[in-house]
């Protein structure tokens, strides 16, 4: 879990967790969490009891993360590169902060395999995002994503084995969710150089998600985790979910014993 920033952002990533708990059950054992934050003392109260760990995030850490080209959602593929490193023997599940559990994680953590990858879900195929990004009101939506189509069809890029010619055929996916077997750790410098490249190359603020997309199905199977999370990306969605998630800024919810945190989760 990655949540810094915005109090709003703590308070999602707080109740991402929980939910992802609430409805592990009995497996919890065999899962720790680690929050990458600028402020482990906030989530301590309505996490306690559970095996949850804290990486804190220096604004200088944040500024490398982000890369000479300032990415915001490049920081995301550094923590994910940093846990692998952490804990090579071990399988990933990221979650952005925006999530919740809607059904037991255990299937999802089980399925995990090296030619099995999990992302949120299928989109749209970059060719088809030219027309959906035509609908939004402001200027130059597209021009980010002309950009990104001129250059997959002028180079390749290393993935793998060999180098890649990526299409507008193929598919973007919601990179909220990101399921990772332990050997599809060797592909993240991969991802990162591509993420780089078509950040550089267009200055899509998708990027980092299209990396993923790109590249993930080199090597593995992608499939969706939509029966298992809940991601509420859009900005209504989260004005709604922030709302309700004030309920946990409360003395009745912090002083609940950990049972009954999780069961009012």
């Amino acid at each position: 879990m990655l949540a810094y920033g915005q109090e709003t952002e703590l308070w999602r990533a707080t109740f991402a967790v929980l939910s992802f708990y609430a409805w592990l059950g009995d497996e919890s054992a065999t899962v720790q969490t680690v929050v990458f934050t600028d402020r482990p003392n906030f989530f301590a109260p309505y996490l306690e009891g559970l095996p949850v760990r804290y990486s804190l995030l220096t604004s200088a850490q944040l500024e490398e993360m982000r890369g000479p080209e300032r990415y915001v959602h490049r920081v995301k593929l550094q923590v994910v590169t940093q846990v692998f490193r952490s804990h090579p023997t071990d399988n990933v599940l990221f979650c952005d902060a925006d999530t919740f559990f809607i059904a037991p994680a255990a299937p999802l953590l089980r399925g995990l395999r090296p030619d099995v990858s999990f992302m949120h879900k299928r989109e749209f195929t970059f060719a088809d995002a030219v027309r959906i990004y035509a609908k939004f009101a402001l200027g130059n939506q597209d021009e980010p994503l002309h950009k990104f189509l001129a250059l997959i069809k002028s180079r390749t890029f290393r993935v793998g084995a060999q180098a890649q010619q990526f299409r507008a055929s193929q598919f973007m996916w919601n990179s909220g969710v990101l399921g990772l077997h332990r050997q599809v750790a060797g592909l993240l410098p991969e991802i990162i150089a591509l993420n780089d490249a078509l950040y550089r190359g267009s200055g899509w603020i998708t990027s980092e998600q299209i990396a993923f997309s790109l590249a993930l199905p080199v090597e593995t199977r992608l499939l969706p985790s939509t029966q298992y999370v809940m991601h509420y990306w859009g900005q209504p969605q989260k004005l709604l979910m922030d709302g309700m998630l004030s309920a946990l800024n409360s003395a009745h919810f912090r002083a609940l014993g950990l049972a009954e945190r999780l069961a009012e989760t």
